[in-house]
């Protein structure tokens, strides 16, 4: 996933013309022989200029592997906090039964609301890690 990351990371931000690989999936990604993973296939990558931005790309993606808009994992997460925890995470995880549910849900819901401030849309907004935060 780092590797993933860092490459995507490259793209976007410090490759001379941003570009937008606009396909990335398991299939998209090799991995060499020490096991480090390389980004493949910018068939339908786009590079963008000064006066666009990611928001106003529109893009062709494999069916599965793009976000679906609006209806997406992050705002169905925020939609549920902190009520409905339950209703996204992973059954097993938790033991509805343990006498300490709330306090394991509580942590999980500031886990879940950290998360959800580290993806923001706008990546000024983000929170920012490292040294010192």
């Amino acid at each position: 996933m780092i590797d993933v990351a860092s490459a995507l990371q490259y793209l976007h931000q410090e490759y001379l013309t941003p570009a937008v690989h606009c396909d990335l999936k398991p299939s998209n990604v090799l991995l060499d022989e020490d096991m480090v993973a390389c980004v493949s296939d910018f068939g339908i990558a786009k590079l963008l200029g000064k006066e666009e931005s990611f928001a106003l790309t529109k893009t062709f993606a494999t069916i599965g592997y793009i976000a679906p808009g609006q209806l997406n994992l992050k705002s169905r997460v925020n939609d549920s906090m902190p009520d409905a925890i339950l209703e996204v995470i992973d059954p097993n995880l938790l033991n509805t039964k343990d006498e300490h549910l709330e306090q394991k849900l509580e942590c999980i819901g500031s886990l879940m609301k950290l998360a959800s401030n580290c993806a923001l849309d706008s990546p000024n907004e983000r929170l920012k890690y490292g040294r010192g935060s």
